[in-house]
């Protein structure tokens, strides 16, 4: 029986079966120079192939090429790729030798290696799950090819077409570019790595060269294809006239529109509601809608999704006002760029035609609507609105200050060139704009394009607003805030135009208001035209420090780990790139290399993996992230959590379980996940704020049933039981250590009642810390504590135990589990680490690339500690 389930496929209890899909592409196609990069609908064809193949029974998707061009396309959008010979002929043979490169690199062994042509933009993940399908229900195929029906007299008749005749069972026999009767060929072939290196190995064959089509090779040689229907329609790209075919028909599949409207939203569901039902009021109807959710903790994206909406949710700590709209402009497919505030409404029914049309114009770049208050909107914004947008349309040719993606369209071939500024804290519109023009093109204001513009804010909001304007009118250049002043005169000007053009509505209650919106206004923007010099914008120093050297150790399989240069993800806005400082050996590392730390038995966690997640380090970049940026500055000396997500769909440990760690001279972490070293701590002494956070953490879970000097026994003097002792000691409790190892109980005598080797007096014990991880001491553990012990586990990894849990009931035992330490913790971990005796800690420090050397001391056990400097 064959049972499928995400990208694995196994058979009868066996192993689980390795399936990747390769993408062989090269520039120097004789039928077409340049293909793979040829745009369909502004994307590279190859990107749309890319995109297209997710089938979710591949664990891996790549790009095989022996061209830079394609190489680094392909990096631009994610893909793994893999640098090819340039002397292949044929396509078969480029992804033999990726294969080839691909076992050697992750270290794990390719069981069905999927070819799909870099010439199928039209390809559907379900045509892939159809072919592996086929190979993995009948164990005796090597290959299986797609095929469909023949569609047209011209499609039979065209030798850029290759068919293929096929026999009663379906396999093949012939390829042909003749206008046989036949199917036609579909270049999506699964094969068994075995027959894959085989059929790469055998010499060409005649119909293989007279046809030019690979799989002539295999039926030559006397092998079986077998051959699975599509119904999918579906057409390859041999030359540009297919190309143009294809873009015609793919534009007809994907209703591609003319405008994409692009929404950021956090937490608008009381306004996104009336915005969707204003869109549909619309006279203009060709458009999509794109919503970019920052981690909305409402019904948000639920409200977006029930009007058709494609929604981006993205993490909070990522929001930066560029970056969120580049993302969306990326998954935007119209040719224009419509930029809407989740809290405005359209004036009428002719607004986004109105917003629109300008671009028709080739001069305009950008087009911005006017902004009106409600009755609800503070009477000095109201004035603000009336002052800056105007009743008369402008073309402008001279930096524009106004310019507001609040209500703004723009050409997506112009904001291909140039993204919005992701570093921006605000005025990234006004930034784009004021580039557009010094290229020589025109910013229109259209003032029929109106809006209500919905501002319901808290005073504190209005200071913060205008704070971060200010901030980055410092950082673009502007002479002042653009719709704000930081002088004392301006605000007396201000104030008395409000309260005079207040009348005859004059009320104490609108003065007030006045006053306070005035003020709020007027000091954050002062505030923040201040702070602005202060801000450290990291990235203006050409891309400030995306180091070429990154050496890191790299754990590829089952004792196999080794030392290389590791290239760093992109960084996020809410990311932050560290130099590391120090990093601890820690067992769990070890485990991780040897395969019996459980999550890695149990598929949670994959190789390849960076390992190391006590570390200390450096900051050395920052992402865009507005409170990242005021947060932290470059050089500023910070420790870093080990658990990431303990969301057991998206678990995520550094070091340990799907997110590189801290053996690397940079490693790339959230900002949130961050925490200060404070000054004065030593740095190799701060890298134990983590295993401190696990005893916090240990100790928070088990607090409540702790008597005032409760008799606890902390068994292993490793790192964390010293810890856990010294922690528990300080806080008045009755401690006694146990470890076979006499010289880490010397560590520790003189700061805990008693120490020992022998666990014969457990049962007198209040609590029981297990730290050890040995099968053998836990079932003595659980066995032999009196009846309503506390035990936490502290220890991996235990394995199975046969126990009755009967016993445990019957004699009132509570045992608790703690993994890793939380936000929380940190900061008390920092603080007490002062108070603790850390010497042994860092006694032994080696180089990063000694790591092997460091990792066979740290089995000796002869010192408490070890830890690697990059």
């Amino acid at each position: 029986m064959l049972v499928f389930g995400g990208f694995m496929a196994q058979k009868d209890g066996k192993k689980e079966l390795n399936i990747i899909g390769i993408i062989p592409a090269r520039m120097g196609s004789s039928r077409f120079p340049g293909k793979p990069l040829a745009k369909i609908l502004g994307m590279p064809m190859i990107g749309h192939v890319y995109k297209n193949s997710k089938s979710s029974l591949l664990k891996k998707l790549y790009i095989a090429t022996c061209d830079k061009e394609i190489a680094d396309y392909a990096a631009s959008i994610g893909a793994p790729i893999v640098m090819t010979k340039d002397t292949h002929e044929r396509a078969s043979d480029r992804v033999a030798e990726a294969v080839e490169k691909i076992e050697k690199e992750t270290g794990e062994p390719v069981d069905i290696a999927v070819m799909i042509q870099g010439d199928e933009p039209m390809i559907k993940p379900e045509m892939i799950d159809g072919a592996i399908t086929a190979m993995l229900e009948d164990q005796s195929i090597g290959v299986v090819n797609l095929m469909a029906l023949i569609r047209s007299a011209d499609e039979q008749n065209d030798p850029n077409c290759p068919k293929v005749a096929v026999d009663r069972e379906n396999f093949a026999l012939l390829f042909s570019r003749k206008p046989i009767s036949s199917f036609k060929q579909v270049c999506v072939m699964p094969f068994r790595r075995d027959y894959l290196l085989k059929f790469s190995s055998l010499e060409p064959t005649t119909y293989e060269r007279d046809e030019s089509i690979d799989m002539n090779r295999f039926l030559e040689h006397g092998h079986k294809v077998k051959m699975v229907h599509s119904s999918v329609e579906t057409y390859s790209v041999d030359t540009p006239e297919d190309l143009k075919k294809v873009e015609r028909l793919m534009a007809k599949e994907f209703s591609v529109p003319e405008t994409s409207i692009i929404i950021r939203t956090y937490n608008e569901e009381k306004n996104i509601d009336n915005l969707f039902k204003a869109l549909k009021d619309q006279s203009y109807r060709d458009f999509e809608v794109i919503v970019v959710d920052s981690g909305s903790t409402d019904r948000t994206p639920e409200v977006a999704r029930s009007y058709g909406a494609k929604i981006i949710e993205i993490p909070s700590r990522d929001f930066t006002f560029g970056y969120s709209l580049n993302l969306g402009c990326r998954e935007a497919r119209g040719r224009y760029l419509v930029f809407a505030s989740s809290h405005i409404l359209p004036v009428n029914n002719d607004w986004l035609k109105n917003l629109v049309y300008p671009l028709e114009n080739g001069k305009v770049a950008m087009v911005y609507g006017r902004q009106l208050g409600v009755p609800e909107s503070k009477f000095s914004e109201q004035m603000d609105f009336q002052r800056l947008f105007g009743a008369s349309a402008v073309n402008s040719t001279v930096p524009i200050d106004y310019a507001n993606n609040a209500n703004s369209a723009v050409r997506k071939d112009l904001w291909e060139k140039r993204k919005f500024n992701e570093y921006l804290f605000g005025l990234e519109d006004i930034d784009w704009a004021r580039a557009m023009t010094k290229e020589g093109y025109l910013i229109r204001y259209e003032p029929r394009a109106s809006i209500y513009h919905i501002h319901t804010e808290a005073w504190h909001q209005v200071f913060n607003r205008y704070r971060r304007e200010a901030i980055a009118a410092v950082r673009i250049g502007l002479k002042e805030p653009p719709q704000s002043g930081v002088s004392y005169l301006w605000l007396f000007e201000r104030l008395i135009s409000d309260i005079v053009a207040s009348f005859p509505n004059w009320s104490l209650k609108r003065v007030e208001e006045i006053l306070r919106f005035r003020y709020y206004q007027w000091k954050g923007s002062r505030t923040g035209w201040h702070q602005g010099d202060d801000i450290n914008f990291e990235s203006d120093k050409a891309e400030v420090f995306y180091p070429l050297d990154n050496k890191s150790v790299i754990i590829k399989g089952k004792d196999k780990a080794e030392f290389k240069e590791q290239p760093l993800p992109e960084l996020n806005p809410g990311d932050v790139l560290l130099s590391v400082d120090y990093v601890g050996i820690c067992r769990t590392d070890l485990e991780v290399l040897e395969g019996t730390l459980g999550y890695y038995r149990d598929g949670i966690a994959n190789y390849p993996i960076v390992p190391g997640h006590e570390f200390s380090g450096t900051v050395a970049r920052i992402g865009s992230n507005t409170h990242l940026q005021e947060r932290f500055k470059v050089g500023d000396k910070v420790v870093g959590e080990c658990i990431l997500s303990r969301d057991s769909a998206n678990r995520q440990e550094v070091g340990v379980i799907n997110y590189n760690g801290a053996y690397s001279k940079y490693m790339i972490i959230p900002g949130d996940a961050l925490h200060h070293i404070p000054a004065g701590l030593d740095p190799k002494v701060a890298a134990m704020a983590e295993p401190l956070a696990v005893v916090l953490r240990a100790i928070r879970r088990i607090k409540e049933r702790l008597k005032p000097e409760a008799s606890i026994a902390v068994i292993g003097a490793g790192p964390i039981g010293n810890l856990a002792a010294q922690t528990l000691s300080l806080e008045g409790y009755q401690v006694s250590v146990f470890d076979k190892n006499q010289n880490r109980l010397d560590l520790i005598k003189d700061k805990v009642k008693e120490v020992g080797v022998s666990l014969d007096h457990l049962p007198k014990f209040d609590a029981l810390i297990e730290g050890t991880g040995s099968k053998e001491v836990l079932e003595r553990v659980i066995r032999d504590s009196k009846n309503d012990a506390t035990i936490m586990l502290l220890g991996f990894p235990y394995g199975n135990i046969d126990y009755n849990f009967e016993d445990l009931v019957g004699r009132e035992k509570v045992i608790a589990g703690s993994v890793g330490g939380d936000s929380q913790d940190f900061p008390k971990a920092l603080s007490l680490l002062p108070k603790l005796d850390m010497r042994a800690f860092g006694e032994s420090v080696f180089p990063l690339e000694d790591f092997e050397k460091a990792w066979e001391m740290h089995r000796t056990g002869e010192y408490l500690k070890i830890l690697l400097k990059p």
